[in-house]
């Protein structure tokens, strides 16, 4: 009889090991859903195509070596390498993914972001950079965010950003720019949505954002730059300030007029020399933001105006530090104090 019992057992367990295995090789087949695929990506045309490589002609943008995107077929976030069309405004792009209804797609590839509770229209976690690197005659592919949608494996990519072009007449380390109000955002990790084929970038709920934008050298004198910006109204102004290449001097320029950038267009601010009279730096006597009250607006025949009062008063070298300091005394429309305190 115990022969008998031990030779169940021994069928017991072996039974028990087949089950096993033949359950365990269940799970690992329904994890594997992923399959290679290829996908084939196009660019949204003209209004200057905003891509990696800008060429020549301000306006060809090609896909390059090494670019990545993002497919997200509803069960995660995939990587997808460059195959071919390296060169051109058309390429492959290889990965493994699911199969999947509807697929959205990032340029570039974004480790970190996420589908939106579940919704294909929405991805968190979408960074556009503060600090860009400098290309002589394009921009930072880093920076140069664009989404796709679709039910198939064809992805028409369209920009998220625009584009601010700056070209420079003296050498530089950087360009900043920076918005008039601390509440409007040019940077920062948020949310991607995808409505009516526009793609959109809020950073409102974002604790990660910043109201500058940051272009790291080295910038070289005569060349065009590029800042990839979102697409929102600075409705306080702007400047931008260029330090030159060996730190000794910033050359700012600042403007309270509203301004618009646009995905997919080009701003351009214009040439940019170190003996201009719209220079407004520390020498000469810039108001930095902490030190200004806006007063509102006020119309003369159908113009609108803003005004703006000092904090403090006036100096021969700027603003007074401290607002109970005295300044000095100018005569209307001079630039030199004709008494000092």
């Amino acid at each position: 009889m115990k022969k008998h019992i031990q030779t169940w057992l021994l069928v017991a367990a072996i039974l028990t090991f087949v089950s096993c295995s033949s359950e365990n090789d269940e799970i690992v087949a329904d994890n594997e859903t992923n399959k290679l695929m290829t996908f084939t990506a196009t660019q949204e045309g003209d209004a200057v195509n905003t891509k990696t490589a800008l060429y020549s002609d301000g306006k060809t943008i090609h896909w390059e070596e090494g670019d990545k995107i993002s497919i997200f077929d509803g069960k995660g976030n995939q990587a997808f390498a460059l195959k071919t069309g390296a060169g051109t405004n058309s390429a492959t792009f290889e990965g493994t993914a699911s199969e999947a209804k509807t697929y959205t797609a990032i340029y570039p590839y974004q480790q970190n972001a996420t589908l939106s509770d579940g919704k294909v229209t929405k991805v968190t976690n979408v960074t556009l950079p503060a600090t860009q690197k400098a290309i002589e005659g394009g921009f930072d592919p880093t920076a140069a965010l664009m989404m796709a949608q679709s039910n198939n494996t064809s992805l028409q990519f369209k920009n998220v950003v625009g584009y601010v072009k700056v070209k420079p007449n003296f050498a530089c380390s950087k360009i900043v720019l920076r918005s008039g109000s601390a509440s409007e955002y040019l940077a920062g990790t948020g949310t991607l949505t995808y409505n009516s084929n526009v793609p959109t970038l809020d950073f409102t709920t974002s604790n990660s954002k910043s109201h500058s934008i940051t272009l790291e050298g080295p910038i070289s004198s005569g060349y065009n730059y590029y800042i990839a910006v979102p697409a929102t109204t600075l409705t306080a102004g702007w400047t931008i300030s260029f330090t030159t290449s060996d730190g000794s001097n910033v050359y700012t320029r600042k403007s309270k007029k509203d301004i618009t950038f646009t995905r997919n267009k080009v701003i351009n601010l214009g040439d940019f020399k170190t003996e201009g009279k719209y220079w407004c730096d520390k020498e000469r006597g810039i108001v930095e933001e902490n030190q200004e009250v806006y007063m509102g607006n006020f119309t003369i025949e159908e113009k609108t105006y803003k005004v703006y009062f000092a904090k403090s008063n006036l100096t021969a070298t700027g603003l007074a530090a401290k607002e109970t300091d005295f300044g000095d005394y100018f005569a209307w429309a001079s630039t030199e104090p004709w008494l000092t305190s």
